[in-house]
């Protein structure tokens, strides 16, 4: 009997042990809450990506940021890709308070085919807990540093690898693009009729 309840606790340890390495966001370091955040964007999941943000609990959301995760969900669903794979996530230079990080990354559609991208975060850190600064939050001062920063990482050796990637995609899949555009306008608008329906059922 003993043997058998050292056992389900065993197990159970090894379930709770699972879930918190595999789900939830790491807000325990700038590179690590940026992760989150592609995570969240590839499981369509807005909440985790609003927490990414520092945002948690409806007080705290703005309807900006909001939109901004909805965007950015609805690009990654249209890749269709079957997995991200993250190439490199690094620092490019500290601004201020904040950490300026990027992160190159693809979208595996298929074998033999995948999509490069490169997006870059200012992260802040508030209360021991890194969180992504909203793009309403960076001020034309800061905008400044950012694109100065930027300029001199499109001259590193990741940047100019992802530009080799990229073009070469673009090349062997012209039309690419404009069909993640179509894709992109489709959900977009299959999600704004759900929620109109909703907010209609609420209404009455």
């Amino acid at each position: 009997m003993t043997e058998r309840k050292n056992g389900i606790l065993a197990l159970a340890l090894i379930a709770l042990c699972v879930c918190l390495c595999g789900c939830g966001v790491n807000r325990k370091s700038p590179e690590g809450v940026v992760k989150s955040l592609l995570s969240a964007y590839e499981k369509g999941k807005e909440k985790q990506a609003l927490e990414c943000y520092g945002m948690k609990g409806e007080e705290n959301i703005d309807a900006y940021t909001q939109e901004d995760i909805k965007a950015s969900i609805a690009y990654f669903k249209a890749h269709g890709a079957k997995e991200i794979d993250l190439q490199d996530c690094d620092e490019i230079q500290q601004i201020g308070d904040y950490s300026y990080i990027y992160v190159f990354y693809e979208f595996a559609i298929e074998k033999g085919k995948s999509y490069p991208a490169i997006s870059t975060y200012l992260v802040g850190k508030e209360e021991k807990k890194y969180y992504i600064l909203p793009a309403k939050d960076i001020d034309e001062a800061l905008a400044g540093q950012v694109q100065t920063a930027y300029q001199e990482f499109m001259e590193s050796e990741v940047y100019q690898n992802y530009i080799k990637e990229y073009e070469a995609f673009l090349t062997k899949y012209p039309g690419y693009e404009a069909q993640i555009a179509a894709e992109i306008a489709q959900i977009t608008g299959e999600t704004q009729s759900l929620e109109e329906e909703a907010e209609g059922e609420e209404a009455s």
